[in-house]
């Protein structure tokens, strides 16, 4: 499980899948989405001319039961960016300020 409630099951030998994406997919899950907590974190991350960030913002909080529920295939999103081209980045965000 990771920090979200999400759970992905994976056969029990698992270590024979940590290699090239497979790897980076794991890392993903168990990372989940980035929290935006200031603007600056978006030029922070910034890895090259190709990024394109996704930004999901629910009013209400993420230790809400609801939230997590209506943004889990937003974080399933995240889990499976390989994309070699473009370079997916994953945002929630909880502050209504930032939001506007």
């Amino acid at each position: 499980m990771n920090k979200f409630d999400d759970i992905w099951f994976w056969e029990l030998d698992l270590i024979n899948y940590f290699f090239g994406d497979l790897l980076e997919q794991i890392f993903n899950f168990y990372q989940g989405p980035l929290k935006l907590t200031q603007v600056e974190q978006v030029l922070m991350n910034e890895c090259g001319e190709n990024d394109i960030h996704l930004v999901s913002y629910y009013p209400g909080g993420f230790s809400e039961p609801e939230a997590l529920k209506k943004l889990k295939t937003f974080r399933k999103y995240s889990t499976k960016n390989t994309d070699k081209f473009f370079h997916f980045k994953y945002w929630v965000l909880e502050d209504q300020a930032l939001a506007q």
